[in-house]
């Protein structure tokens, strides 16, 4: 009986000692997945509260982001937003390289659906860009370029005529630069013919903003085997003033890093309003469903202040209005040859693209994304990337 005892203590004593021992490690463990758990619950708030922006969408972007890369694929709306307005339609081919690769991006985004109608705002019209405005219009071989400057059209026609000089060499080095100077910018969650009143078009989840439209392009980019740094920093956070001049110090530091970087592209989106409050979402039908028009803005700068020879910075646009018109017909609004500085000046190859506007849904947005990375990259090839 004594050698029971002492062996069924023996035991007890052997068991203590085991749960005293794994206490530790499964706080240890607890803690490792913490952090996880967490991410998996942000990223699921934020998309809920991106796709349904409630009223006080300012203080929305007083709170980080955090990372929202969700790659959700659900079923989108195609419905025509606005039956009256004027669309082109597309049959660009697909059979580029770009187009073909498979790429870590979403293919959709979520459409929110109808608002109720206390949220509902204005009338929001689609149409396609052509060449109306202001400013003398050169034809391109395909696409345009307004003149809004005072120098003479036959100038710029003859600038436009010369070679351009931008190369891209073969490596595996950085040569393009997307960066984003109003990074909260952002659109209408649906596709709708009125917009939400109650979501100031601005926000801070790179899920829902310009980051999201970047991340497509630099995604087909990188997957033409382009090296690419897309920059997310929210320059226009917490204030809308000094974007500018916070965004050029963060391309000075890159090209500085990466001196093979030639290729600097500032992504934003437009905001066309009418004085009626109806918004005007620049609208292209491409191979069947709706993307947000792209304006190209190369800045020119007036005599007695000119800084850098801002005719390379033109051809370069022309160079990509030409090649993306010509890959997806109707795409492109002529580029807007204007004074206008907006860091241009760091590079012959630095110009902004204004990608829809306040108008255009977000899909609308993310498929142009894709389309102009698609049509970007088969641009750069032919300059030696990749």
């Amino acid at each position: 009986m004594p050698r029971r005892k002492n062996s069924a203590k023996a035991k007890r004593i052997v068991s203590v000692i085991a749960v005293i021992t794994a206490i530790p490690v499964c706080i240890k463990l607890m803690l490792i997945s913490l952090p996880y758990v967490n991410a998996a619950a942000s990223r699921a708030v934020l998309l809920s509260a991106g796709l349904a922006m409630p009223e006080g969408g300012q203080a929305a972007l007083k709170e980080p982001a955090g990372d929202t890369s969700s790659t959700v694929s659900v079923y989108v709306s195609d419905k025509e937003a606005a039956s009256s307005a004027a669309a082109v339609d597309s049959s660009a081919a697909s059979s580029d390289a770009a187009s073909s690769v498979s790429v870590n991006v979403p293919s959709v985004i979520p459409d929110a659906g109808a608002l109720p109608a206390e949220k509902r705002g204005g009338k929001i019209l689609r149409q396609a860009y052509g060449g109306g405005g202001s400013g003398d219009l050169i034809s391109l071989a395909n696409g345009q370029v307004r003149n809004g400057t005072s120098i003479a059209t036959a100038t710029v026609k003859q600038e436009l005529q010369k070679k351009l000089e931008l190369t891209l060499t073969k490596t595996k080095e950085p040569q393009v630069l997307i960066y984003h100077t109003h990074a909260t910018e952002s659109y209408e969650t649906g596709t709708r013919d009125y917009y939400d009143k109650t979501f100031n078009s601005r926000s801070r989840d790179d899920s829902i903003n310009m980051n999201m439209v970047g991340e497509q392009i630099a995604a087909y980019l990188e997957a033409a085997g382009i090296g690419v740094i897309h920059d997310k920093t929210q320059h226009d956070y917490p204030s809308y003033t000094g974007a500018y001049e916070n965004s050029m110090k963060t391309i000075q530091k890159h090209l500085k890093e990466h001196p093979t970087i030639k290729v600097v592209l500032d992504v934003h989106r437009d905001a066309i309003q009418r004085q009626d409050g109806t918004r005007i979402a620049p609208t292209a039908t491409i191979n069947g469903k709706k993307a947000a028009q792209i304006m190209i803005i190369a800045g020119a700068e007036k005599q007695g202040d000119i800084t850098h020879d801002f005719y390379k910075n033109l051809r370069f646009a022309a160079y990509l209005q030409t090649e993306l018109e010509t890959a997806y017909p109707g795409l492109m609004r002529p580029v807007a040859f204007d004074y206008r500085k907006y860091n241009q000046s760091a590079s012959p190859g630095a110009l902004l693209l204004e990608i829809g506007g306040h108008g255009n849904s977000l899909e609308e947005a993310r498929y142009t994304g894709e389309l102009a990375g698609k049509a970007i990259a088969q641009a750069l090839l032919k300059l030696g990337a990749g």
